[in-house]
C-alpha cells in the first residue's frame, strides 16, 4: 500500500470500536460470527436442519439495517443531491453482508466461485450476481481526489458516487483520501463478460488516475471473502535471525550489499500491492536485479558462471565478450544485418542469459530456472504485460498469476539465503515462517434459518479498516 494509505490505515484504527465477534450458537464453528459493530442472534434450538438441495438458484436473504454512519459519510441525500436509481443490491454508500439458510448452499456457492477463475476480483462478482442475482460490479475507490459533484457517470454506464464530504469548516481537518461507491452494469454474468467488465473499469481508473494526476485504488466489493487475512507473531528466534542476516548483508562487498537491498526492496513493494500484477511485476524486478549483479561481480564472491573453473572479474569477462564479437564481425554473412545479429546474440549475453547463467551458478541444476522462461511461464507472462498490454483479467485467464507470485517468492528468499551464506549449488534449509489466518465473515455469513442481523454498514474508515482493503 502507498504510505498515504498507510496514514490513512493508523487513522481509520483509532476510529474502530474493539471488534465484537459473537459466536453464533453451540454447534457452530466460532468464526460463524457477526462482524465488527454487529450483532447476530439465533433462535434457540440448536443449529437449522440441513435443507435439502434444490435447483433454484442461491438467492440472498435481505438483512435489517440500521444506518447511524460516521461523520461525512453519506446516509440520506435531498434529493437535488441523489445518484441516479440503478438495480443492484446494496443502496449507495453501503457495503451489507451476505447471509445463507444452510451450509450446503454456502459451501456449494464458495465453490461455485472458487471453480469460475483464480482471480479474486473475478469470483468477488461472480459471488456477488449469484448470492444477489443483480448483473453488475459494485466496487470501491479510494484517492485523494474530492469531486465537486457528487455523482459522475461516464461510458460503459460505470457510476461513481462520492460518499465521503469534505470538510465544512476552514479549521476541520480533511481526511487524507475521499471514498466514492461505484457501480458498472453487465449485460451478462458470464465468465467472459466479467473479466471484459473488469478490463473496461481498470482502464477507465487507471486513465483518470493520470488525468487527476493523483493515485486511485479500486477495490472489488465482496473481494475479501475470498481474501484470507494473515499475520505473523515474532519471537526472540526471529529477532535473533534477523540481526544474524543484516550483519552478513553488511559485510557484501558493495555492489553486491546494494543489489540485495534493493531485491528486498523489490520484494517489500510486491507485498504492498493489491493488484496480483503489480505484485508479480514487482517479484520479478526483485529476482532479475539481483541476479544481473551477481552475474557482474561474479569473481568478487568467488562464484563461477558457465563452468569456469576460477571465476573471471568483471574485466576479464568483458575482455572476454569483446573478443568473441570481433571474432563474429570477421566471419562471412549473406547479409549486414545477420552480422550484427550474430555479434549480439552469440557474442553479446542477452538478459535473459545472464540471468540464467547467474541463477544456474547459484541454485545448481533447478529446475525452477526452466520454469521461469517456459511457453506460458513467468518470463512471457510478464512480455504479456509489458510489452502487449495485457490486464490482471487476460494474465488470470491464461495462467494462475498467484501461484507464479508464490513460487518466486521462495526463489527469492532462497536466492538471497545463498547470497549472504555463499551456498552455491549445495542443498539449502529456508527457515519455516508461520503465519495465523482467518476467514473473514463480514459479508458471507452462513446462518441458519431465524437469524435477525442488525449492524451499521455505512462505508466509511471503520467499515474499510476491517474489512481489509485500508491494510498495507
Amino acid at each position: 500500500m502507498d504510505p498515504r494509505f498507510a496514514k490513512m490505515f493508523a487513522a481509520a484504527l483509532a476510529l474502530t470500536e474493539p471488534h465484537r465477534l459473537l459466536a453464533v450458537d453451540a454447534g457452530w464453528p466460532s468464526w460463524w460470527c457477526a462482524s465488527a459493530r454487529a450483532e447476530a442472534m439465533l433462535d434457540r434450538g440448536g443449529p437449522p436442519a440441513r435443507a435439502e438441495k434444490s435447483s433454484r438458484p442461491l438467492k440472498l436473504r435481505r438483512q435489517r439495517r440500521r444506518t447511524t454512519g460516521m461523520a461525512r459519510c453519506v446516509r440520506s441525500m435531498p434529493d437535488e443531491l441523489a445518484p441516479p436509481t440503478v438495480n443492484r443490491f446494496n443502496p449507495w454508500g453501503q457495503w451489507n453482508p451476505f447471509a445463507f439458510s444452510t451450509m450446503e448452499e454456502y459451501l456449494a456457492f464458495t465453490k461455485e466461485c472458487k471453480e469460475a477463475s483464480a482471480d479474486l476480483d473475478v469470483q468477488a462478482t461472480v459471488a456477488y450476481a449469484r448470492a444477489t442475482q443483480h448483473e453488475g460490479i459494485e466496487f470501491v475507490l479510494l484517492s485523494e481526489y474530492w469531486d465537486n459533484a457528487r455523482t459522475r457517470t461516464y461510458g460503459g454506464g460505470i457510476t461513481v458516487v462520492r460518499v465521503t464530504d469534505p470538510p465544512t469548516e476552514p479549521h476541520e481537518p480533511r481526511p487524507l483520501v475521499c471514498i466514492y461507491d461505484g457501480w458498472l452494469p453487465l449485460e451478462e454474468t458470464t465468465i467472459t463478460a466479467v473479466r471484459s467488465g473488469l478490463r473496461k473499469l481498470q482502464d477507465v481508473v487507471d486513465f483518470l488516475a493520470y488525468q487527476y494526476g493523483v493515485p486511485v485504488r479500486t477495490y472489488i466489493k465482496y473481494r475479501e471473502a475470498f481474501d484470507r487475512i494473515s499475520w505473523r507473531d515474532t519471537t526472540d528466534d526471529d529477532d535473533a535471525r534477523f540481526r544474524d542476516r543484516l550483519t552478513r548483508v553488511l559485510d557484501l562487498p558493495d555492489a553486491l550489499r546494494t543489489a540485495v537491498l534493493r531485491c528486498t526492496h523489490w520484494h517489500q513493494n510486491a507485498e504492498r500491492q493489491v493488484r496480483t500484477t503489480d505484485h508479480f511485476l514487482s517479484l520479478w524486478l526483485a529476482i532479475e536485479s539481483l541476479a544481473l549483479v551477481l552475474y557482474e561481480n561474479s569473481g568478487v564472491i568467488h562464484l563461477p558462471l558457465d563452468g569456469e573453473s576460477v571465476p573471471l572479474t568483471k574485466r576479464q569477462r568483458r575482455a572476454a565478450q569483446e573478443a568473441r564479437i570481433e571474432q563474429i564481425l570477421l566471419q562471412d554473412f549473406p547479409s549486414a544485418s545477420e552480422r550484427v545479429s550474430a555479434a549480439y546474440f552469440d557474442g553479446v549475453k542477452t538478459l535473459r542469459r545472464r540471468v540464467e547463467a547467474a541463477l544456474r551458478a547459484v541454485l545448481g541444476d533447478d529446475v525452477r530456472i526452466g520454469w521461469l522462461y517456459s511457453r506460458g511461464g513467468p518470463n512471457e507472462m510478464r512480455g504479456k504485460l509489458v510489452h502487449e498490454g495485457w490486464s490482471e483479467v487476460d494474465v488470470a485467464h491464461a495462467c494462475d498469476l498467484g501461484d507464479y507470485c508464490h513460487r518466486i517468492d521462495l526463489l527469492i528468499k532462497e536466492l538471497i539465503e545463498r547470497v549472504l551464506f555463499r551456498n552455491w549449488g549445495n542443498p539449502i534449509e529456508l527457515p519455516r515462517k508461520r503465519f495465523t489466518m482467518r476467514m473473514d465473515p463480514t459479508n458471507m455469513i452462513p446462518i441458519g434459518t431465524g437469524i435477525r442481523f442488525e449492524g451499521d454498514f455505512t462505508i466509511g474508515y471503520p467499515l474499510l479498516a476491517h474489512k481489509g482493503v485500508l491494510r498495507f
